[in-house]
């Protein structure tokens, strides 16, 4: 969620870290694409290039829900073709029309023009 103020990319970088428990600059973000999650709430997508994937065993969600569970409390690296077996069904119909083969070209094109 993005706080009153705040800039979308500041938000990310911030969402990250309160979710995995790592640091990131948002000045390192490439703004990808912005939808319609549902009527009240929108997504905005940023890629992110890694020189190294972090351990899963070093990742900690720092936020919590109004229950007392974390925001996360899995994570796991999966492929673009997994994408439908693990995302929630209203984000994975939101990727399904982004068309993932588009995703796909932006990210390693992005992480190539990097190298």
């Amino acid at each position: 969620m993005i706080n009153k103020g705040e800039k979308p990319d500041i938000a990310a970088a911030r969402e990250f870290f309160e979710e995995t428990g790592i640091r990131i600059k948002a000045a390192s973000l490439k703004f990808f694409e912005k939808f319609k999650l549902h009527k009240t709430k929108n997504v905005i997508l940023y890629i992110y290039k890694m020189a190294k994937l972090p351990e899963i065993s070093s990742m900690k969600c720092l936020s919590f829900m109004n229950s007392g569970k974390p925001e996360t409390d899995r994570w796991k690296y999966i492929t673009f073709d997994e994408i439908d077996k693990y995302v929630r069904p209203k984000m994975n119909n939101v990727l399904k029309k982004l068309n993932l083969a588009k995703i796909k070209k932006k990210v390693y094109k992005d992480i190539e023009s990097d190298d």
